[in-house]
């Protein structure tokens, strides 16, 4: 068994992923930090945390909060902690909403765990759930930035995700299929991290414009 899957194993794990996300928040932060500067909430905005774990973002999201995760022991305990808020076990590349039915969508941390191909499903899917005048808010830990940044390549290439990416790569993947409308990098102290964000009405005009 290799480091990576022993430590996806782990992780697996409700209680561990918790104790884990609280033990080292580092990244976390960051995480916080870009939702609150990047995401204006509106009173009243039903918002779709897709891949959300155990809900660590539901206190920082001021409208109506839905989470969905494919782990059933996340959306168990998350429904523990936050009994104000809706949780699903869903497949993010298969969402089982109806068209049009979210303000916004958030997916924190989560893109790493998936391949390309998942990774374009899951998008196209969030995009179908949002309104026209929707948003879609990506979060994500990204290769480091700098050059020389060897700790970090290794922490996060040992990361439980398998798909470790550059900010260039996730950019160049996301790009070929969407129009990107913002990108921000920040660098951290264990991983760097990046916010992109992708208007439904734009990533629509894209795709007709592809087909033609």
């Amino acid at each position: 068994m290799t480091l990576r899957t022993f430590i996806a194993d782990l992780m697996e794990n409700q209680k561990v992923f918790s104790l884990a996300q609280k033990a080292v928040p580092f990244t976390v932060w960051i995480y916080r930090e870009l939702l609150e500067q990047h995401v204006q909430q509106r009173t009243g905005d039903r918002i779709l945390d897709i891949g959300c774990g155990v809900g660590d973002y539901r206190p920082t999201v001021k409208g109506q909060y839905v989470g969905v995760d494919i782990n059933s022991g996340y959306i168990r305990r998350a429904t523990e902690l936050y009994p104000d808020a809706e949780f699903h076990v869903m497949d993010c590349s298969r969402l089982e909403f109806v068209d049009a039915s979210f303000d916004q969508a958030l997916v924190i941390a989560a893109l790493h765990h998936v391949c390309d191909d998942d990774v374009v499903k899951a998008v196209r899917e969030a995009l179908r759930v949002l309104k026209a005048d929707g948003q879609l808010h990506i979060i994500e830990a990204i290769l480091p930035l700098a050059k020389f940044s060897p700790l970090k390549k290794v922490i996060f290439e040992n990361d439980r995700g398998r798909y470790p990416r550059s900010f260039s790569r996730l950019v160049e993947l996301l790009g070929s299929h969407f129009c990107l409308d913002k990108t921000v990098t920040k660098q951290g102290l264990i991983h760097d991290v990046c916010y992109i964000k992708i208007l439904p009405s734009r990533a629509q005009r894209q795709s007709t414009d592809t087909v033609r």
